[in-house]
């Protein structure tokens, strides 16, 4: 996904959990954050409802991603707050479509 992103333009950084995105989100503040579920320590849940909670960080879109299939999963994701659930692996010719319908256009 980084590397379809950048090839779309965008400024992206990478994080291998979500203590590790926190100190990341606070100085790059993301307009847009792809949110794998599955992660070390705290969940993508977890970090997405910590996310949307503060408001120096709630408007940023969470885009959740997961090799898990089901309702359940694409429903929790929803209920914390992510605007839009992906099923991996993320097809990387609609990928940027949906960027530009959730970021009206990636920059």
């Amino acid at each position: 996904m980084s590397v379809t992103l950048r090839a779309e333009g965008c400024d992206t950084r990478i994080a291998g959990s979500a203590e590790e995105a926190l100190p990341l989100v606070s100085t790059f503040r993301p307009r847009l954050i792809m949110l794998d579920l599955v992660l070390p320590f705290m969940s993508g849940l977890s970090f997405a409802q910590q996310l949307k909670g503060d408001p120096a960080t709630r408007n940023i879109v969470i885009v959740a991603v997961s090799a898990y299939n089901g309702y359940g999963v694409e429903r929790a994701a929803t209920e914390v707050g992510c605007a839009l659930f992906l099923r991996k692996p993320v097809d990387p010719v609609v990928f940027p479509q949906l960027l530009t319908t959730y970021l009206g256009g990636v920059e």
